[in-house]
């Protein structure tokens, strides 16, 4: 039988080795300078890929890397509520819990959950809290 390491995939030595990691370098001080001049997260970090021509993998690594915590909500240009929905995604918690704690529908929760992960050019909520740890680190 195979042994498989958890979170490894065959390409990280390539996408994340030696190599790699002054393309990263150079691609995470573009995306530090575009954020800090206000630009959204998912299109700065779109640009930097492109232009770096990074996989998608290294853009999200990026995002999460250079996310200051404090700014995460305001970066991605969050409502107050969804900011709101962005805390409890956070903290791993469901629908269910959401709509009740913010005395919201489901379904509202639902889209605001769909309007945080295209903000901050996310795909799951283990993605959000993998930029939050990461921030707090």
């Amino acid at each position: 039988m195979e042994t498989v390491k958890r979170g490894y995939m065959p390409k990280d030595t390539v996408e994340f080795g030696p190599k790699a990691t002054s393309k990263l370098n150079a691609a995470a001080q573009e995306l530090a300078f575009l954020l800090d001049r206000g630009y959204d997260t998912k299109s700065a970090s779109t640009f930097v890929g492109n232009h770096h021509l990074l996989s998608e993998r290294q853009r999200l690594a990026l995002a999460r890397i250079t996310s200051p915590r404090a700014a995460l909500a305001e970066r991605a240009a969050l409502t107050p509520r969804e900011t709101d929905v962005l805390g409890c995604l956070a903290q791993g918690r469901n629908t269910q819990y959401m709509a009740e704690h913010l005395c919201i529908s489901e379904n509202t929760v639902k889209s605001h959950v769909r309007n945080v992960y295209q903000k901050l050019g996310v795909h799951s909520k283990q993605d959000i809290i993998d930029i939050i740890n990461a921030d707090g680190e």
